[in-house]
């Protein structure tokens, strides 16, 4: 929790509840478990038990506990703010108790001079929460939805399966009245967006962390342009920790760094469906396989022959509708600060901008 953060579209971060599981495959790399995990080591007892270690990686083990001591902190915040709720757990998840979302809940009804940033990989859980506490709010005369129109609802896609997953209960939530927004992050797969018109804002971006997957710049140009479409408030956060290039980083040249951009980089060939055609190593990690007979020439580079195939089939295809059909791109793993967050020249934070609170930007 803190009235600061590193989320770009965010102010602050408000930890009502600590804990959460894997859910499904944007969760593999989630930030939240390490950094339990050291919390827990620095001694604050609220994170005790939260993960479990599982070949050498802290892993939230599906312990959910609300934080009693935090429920206020947003009515002691009197300057208005966009509030990410729960940065560190999932207030659908379904091992936390009703009564114990109703208590967020209603601290968030009561803070209206915030914007609250809700986000769940569960939002059929969160629906079901919300139409609960309905006669609560009823019993004061406030309509539900009106109750928290200062509230965005977010629901977190990674990939088509859970876009379709997901799609329904999301449509749940704006049909009965409530604002919902999507998180395409970490995107890891391709989405078709439609049936998602309803939503009233997006966010996309790559993957950050040690494993991080690279993400391809279609999925985000798909994204930017489809929101741009249908009048959708959109950002693009991130790249995460792998950076696209115009080409190979000088195939061929072996392991000199001075032949290299980015000589410490791994890079890799990715086509739009995800599949990766060709991988080249680092100079240390090319230096390494040849001294093992791993390489046995200065090419270090790995081909997938099939995917390769495929496009060298496309661009040779004199029907093809695009000069490069198979969303053929070169990406370099240069970390998240050096990747930046510019989708094609440009920064977007249309997002950001729509949920501010009234008077801020």
């Amino acid at each position: 929790m803190g009235d600061k953060t590193g989320i770009e579209w965010t102010d602050a971060t408000w930890n009502p509840v600590v804990g959460c599981s894997i859910h499904s495959p944007g969760c593999k790399n989630c930030y939240a478990m390490p950094q339990s995990a050291r919390m827990e080591r620095m001694g604050v007892a609220k994170y005790a038990g939260l993960t479990d270690i599982v070949k050498d990686k802290a892993v939230f083990n599906g312990t959910v506990r609300l934080v009693e001591e935090a429920l206020d902190q947003p009515l002691r915040w009197k300057r208005p703010r966009r509030i990410f709720v729960n940065s560190m757990s999932d207030l659908g998840h379904e091992a936390l108790a009703r009564t114990d979302v109703f208590q967020v809940l209603e601290i968030m009804h009561f803070a209206y001079w915030h914007v609250f940033q809700v986000l769940t990989k569960r939002p059929q859980v969160l629906f079901e929460h919300l139409l609960a506490y309905e006669p609560k709010l009823k019993s004061g005369c406030v309509p539900p939805h009106m109750a928290f129109v200062h509230v965005w609802f977010g629901v977190s896609v990674e990939d088509q399966a859970r876009a379709d997953e997901r799609l329904a209960y999301a449509k749940q939530l704006d049909e009965a009245g409530y604002r919902v927004w999507v998180s395409y992050e970490p995107a890891i797969g391709p989405v078709d967006w439609t049936g998602w018109e309803f939503i009233a804002g997006m966010v996309s971006g790559g993957e950050s962390g040690p494993q991080a997957r690279p993400t391809h710049p279609d999925w985000h140009r798909n994204t930017r342009d489809w929101c741009a479409q249908h009048g959708i408030p959109y950002d693009f956060k991130q790249w995460g920790e792998w950076r696209p290039t115009p080409g190979v980083d000088v195939f061929c040249h072996g392991p000199k760094g001075n032949a290299r951009r980015f000589p410490k980089s791994e890079g890799i060939s990715m086509l739009a469906d995800g599949r990766v055609c060709m991988r080249d190593f680092s100079v240390a990690q090319h230096a390494r396989r040849i001294k093992e007979r791993l390489a046995r020439t200065d090419r270090a580079i790995e081909v997938d022959a099939i995917a390769l195939a495929d496009f060298t089939a496309s661009i040779k295809d004199p029907d093809r509708p695009t000069d490069n059909p198979t969303g053929y791109q070169w990406l370099y793993r240069v970390g998240k600060q050096l990747a930046g967050n510019l989708l094609d020249g440009q920064a977007h934070d249309g997002f950001t901008r729509a949920c501010a609170p009234a008077g801020r930007t």
